[in-house]
């Protein structure tokens, strides 16, 4: 991606983080679970796992009464990782960053020529929001003194500080590494080399990776957590059963797909949230 394109995405994130006030919520700009938090307060967020669907997430709007509804999906059958992953791009997708890049360089952009370009861009953009350059490059500093290795790093030794850079910023294996690319960290055939092994289940890097996630206890990174969750929705059905819009039966049913006891509580909500905020305060402290 040319620096004119990065550029923008870069100015239209920090005009949305400082109009949104979470330049100030946030002052470290490290999000992590945070970004799931964010996309809750912006719009529906529907989380339910669905693990034969290769689709991580996506943004829909729904128009009713002359209003839009935003809605974004999240496949939870996912590694928390890439469930965060997914909302910071689901959050471009509502932030329309991809068209505000696009306008803002009019004709020095072809869309025409790369119909990918508008996926790329809030790809782009998920990856600045989630690990901003200065951070991002002053913990790959700090994680290479600790690990006491050089500029010419052994690939094992590479492999343990992208999983230690997963955990601090809880994002994917091939994001950490496509951002060693961005920021010119790793070559892009050493990037892409290094994602093709990945790719493959059998293969050693993937089975190094896994390795490094058990041995440094970031078993989160591992275990999809399948949560059912839409926030408010407790409230949403027992409004729904009072005013009898939907039938005992579908009520019933729905409180038992999303595990919510009868004083309307949803269970999976309660612990998915508080495993979130408390492994965010641990990175706090």
């Amino acid at each position: 991606m040319n620096e004119e394109i990065v550029k923008e995405i870069v100015s239209v994130l920090e005009d949305k983080l400082k109009s949104s006030g979470l330049l100030n919520k946030y002052p470290n700009r490290v999000l992590r679970g945070d970004i799931v938090e964010i996309l809750d307060e912006l719009c529906t967020v529907v989380y339910y796992p669905l693990e034969k669907d290769s689709n991580n997430g996506f943004h829909r709007i729904i128009r009713s009464k002359g209003e839009a509804i935003h809605f974004v999906y999240i496949n939870t059958a996912q590694t928390i990782d890439k469930q965060v992953f997914t909302a910071a791009h689901e959050l471009g997708h509502l932030w329309e960053v991809d068209k505000i890049v696009v306008d803002r360089l009019g004709d020095r952009i072809n869309v025409e020529c790369n119909p990918s370009i508008n996926e790329e861009i809030i790809n782009r953009f998920a990856a600045e929001l989630l690990m901003p350059k200065n951070e991002f490059v002053n913990c790959l500093k700090e994680l290479i003194k600790e690990n006491e290795v050089g500029s010419e790093i052994a690939v094992t030794d590479l492999i343990k500080i992208v999983v230690q850079l997963m955990d601090r910023f809880l994002v994917p294996f091939k994001a950490v590494l496509l951002r060693f690319g961005e920021i010119g960290v790793l070559s892009s055939e050493d990037v892409d080399g290094l994602l093709h092994d990945y790719n493959n289940p059998s293969g050693l890097i993937y089975s190094t990776v896994n390795r490094f996630i058990d041995l440094l206890g970031y078993t989160e990174l591992r275990s999809p957590y399948p949560k059912k969750y839409i926030k408010d929705f407790a409230e949403m059905l027992a409004e729904a059963e009072a005013k009898h819009t939907l039938s005992d039966e579908k009520i019933k049913a729905l409180r038992e797909e999303f595990g919510i006891t009868q004083d309307g509580v949803s269970i999976d909500g309660v612990l998915g949230t508080t495993v979130m905020l408390r492994n965010v305060r641990t990175h706090d402290q």
